[in-house]
């Protein structure tokens, strides 16, 4: 391996264990969700930093929908064109 791709790796890795961090994870959400607030429609779920850690999360459950399921019946995602044949990704 190349030093290049063995910097590139390692960029990676960090930024996925990053990721991962369960209390970042919280942090991030409860930004999100006071700068969601006031938005109709919108909904974030209440995350519970004291029984939150690195590795184990704990959140509210959200019933709704799914954004995917919000978007118009007549939008289809781009397609992605492989072996010279088109599949929506």
């Amino acid at each position: 391996m190349s030093a290049e791709w063995a910097t590139v790796l390692d960029e990676w890795a960090t930024r996925f264990f990053a990721e991962m961090d369960y209390q970042k994870e919280a942090f991030n959400t409860a930004t999100f969700k006071r700068q969601m607030a006031g938005l109709e429609g919108i909904e974030v779920a209440d995350v519970y930093p004291d029984l939150t850690s690195s590795k184990v999360g704990m959140g509210e459950c959200v019933q709704g929908a799914v954004t995917k399921q919000l978007l118009p019946v007549w939008y289809h995602p781009p397609c992605v064109v492989h072996n010279k044949r088109q599949h929506a990704p």
